[in-house]
């Protein structure tokens, strides 16, 4: 009797699993779908400050060379 008991429940716990895997991989997709928008939004961020820093850099540069003495001081 004990050990039909312990079957059963045996068997609920892996049905009970069963059901709760594609739940566990409803969740990680939606996740997942969450992320995306927010990787991209930084990666665009990121693409953004290089090109500006680079921007930067060539117009101090080319101040520099225009007015050398306002540079120095």
């Amino acid at each position: 009797m004990r050990q039909k008991l312990e079957q059963l429940q045996g068997q609920q716990k892996r049905q009970q699993q069963e059901l709760e895997q594609p739940r566990e991989q409803e969740r990680l997709e939606q996740q997942l779908l969450l992320f995306l928008p927010q990787a991209d939004k930084a990666a665009a961020a990121m693409m953004a400050a290089k090109t500006r820093d680079l921007f930067m850099m060539i117009f101090l540069v080319g101040v520099k060379k225009q007015f050398p003495e306002i540079v120095e001081s």
